[in-house]
């Protein structure tokens, strides 16, 4: 009988297993690769992705944030035009009533354009500034996705237009209301008044619904995939 023959099966696997050439299992197994692969998770993929993690939260927290404060500056702009308006017509409707002589008529016109003056140095602060500060937020931190980036600045414009037509819309009675010739209760003068609140009443209102309209497109881009 050959020596191969007499030697046990187990040792011949042990000395083929001692000569056979490493594999890419055992490769894999092998203590010194695991222990890089172990330093390379923790020191490089595991930061990248945590970074990735917060940087997607913050900025989803951003958009949020600033979803809110476009509600807030837009209800505090209507609130201050709103003030605006009524001071020009409850000024009209007092000096109806009252019927004062041209004294404190003079100084009563006099309060008007200090208090509507006023009023609309507190509204240029809530105007639109606010939106262009947005736009810049938005470029900054990619807040809007890019294939809604043109009607996004499309509606920052469009809104701006809008504050400026309301401004407009009440000029006519605010000229006609500090005028030398301005006399309430005059049937003439009355006529004239009562067609120019109705104008501005129609306009605004008008104006206001496109406010509203834009203001909601615009917090739909913020609010989305928040």
């Amino acid at each position: 009988m050959s020596k191969q023959a007499q030697e046990p099966v187990s040792t011949r696997e042990e000395t083929a297993d001692r000569k056979a050439p490493p594999t890419v299992v055992g490769f894999l197994k092998h203590p010194m690769f695991l222990l890089v692969m172990g330093s390379v998770l923790t020191y490089f993929i595991v930061p990248a992705v945590t970074a990735r993690i917060n940087q997607g939260k913050a900025i989803n927290e951003l958009k949020l944030k600033r979803a809110s404060e476009i509600s807030v500056n837009s209800i505090e702009f209507e609130g201050k035009i709103n003030v605006l308006r009524a001071v020009l017509e409850t000024f009209h409707d007092n000096q109806v009533d009252f019927k004062l002589n041209s004294v404190e008529f003079h100084v009563a016109q006099m309060e008007l354009v200090r208090v509507f003056n006023e009023r609309r140095f507190a509204l240029s602060e809530k105007e639109w500034w606010w939106l262009r500060n947005l736009q810049r937020d938005a470029a900054i931190h990619n807040l809007v996705a890019p294939e809604k980036q043109n009607q996004f600045n499309a509606d920052v414009e469009q809104y701006i237009k809008n504050v400026g037509a309301a401004h407009d819309a009440m000029r006519p009675l605010w000229k006609a209301l500090k005028d030398p010739g301005y006399r309430p209760g005059d049937e003439t003068t009355e006529k004239k008044i009562a067609e120019m609140r109705t104008k501005m009443a129609g306009d605004m209102d008008g104006l206001l619904g496109e406010r509203t309209s834009i203001v909601d497109r615009i917090s739909r881009l913020f609010a989305q995939d928040s």
